[in-house]
């Protein structure tokens, strides 16, 4: 489905005081993260070359009210707790296509909400349904793109409410700084 980068991301505490300071050393207006060991360019380009994740050419499909399989999607999914989606991800049958449909779905959003897109909520929101509407070829979609978008807004709003955490993929800013540290440039990554 494309989410093999994750096999790569290390189980390790991390404190959050880290997060905070890579989040405030993060310009906006230049998509730029300024460290030490000098400014690391962010753009959708960098998470796909650095997380291998595929580029895609779609735009996520919009929710459609009208459409009876979107409104269908929606009442199952929308206000699931992340537990719930562990949970199935991990005894969930496969045996027809429905069943692997279903599958991917949960674990979309159990992607989405442990590591790309966390929030303060341990519940799906009405704006992760859009991602879950067609799951019949994740690779097509431009997550890169949308990773990248997600983590400029919510570090936006963290900076303009001085929030104490912030939320989106505060983990791609991380793992782009150890890689900074550990290997220099990102070009070659």
């Amino acid at each position: 489905m494309g989410f093999g980068f994750l096999k790569l991301v290390p189980r390790w505490p991390v404190k959050q005081g880290i997060m905070v300071s890579l989040v405030k050393a993060y310009n906006t207006e230049t998509s730029t993260l300024t460290v030490d060991h000098g400014n690391i360019r962010i753009g959708p380009e960098l998470f796909q070359r650095v997380f291998g994740i595929p580029p895609g050419v779609d735009d996520f499909p919009p929710f459609d009210c009208g459409n009876v399989s979107h409104a269908s999607i929606k009442r199952r999914f929308h206000r699931l707790k992340t537990i719930q989606h562990r949970c199935f991800v991990n005894h969930c049958a496969m045996e027809t296509v429905d069943d692997r449909m279903e599958f991917r779905r949960h674990f979309i959003l159990l992607v989405l909400k442990m590591f790309l897109c966390l929030t303060v909520q341990h519940v799906i929101s009405s704006w992760h349904i859009d991602i879950i509407l067609d799951v019949s070829d994740m690779g097509r979609y431009r997550w890169p793109l949308h990773i990248f978008n997600l983590l400029e807004q919510a570090i936006r709003k963290y900076q303009r409410r001085n929030n104490k955490s912030c939320e989106s993929c505060i983990f791609a800013l991380l793992i782009l700084y150890f890689q900074k540290l550990k290997r220099g440039e990102l070009e070659n990554c």
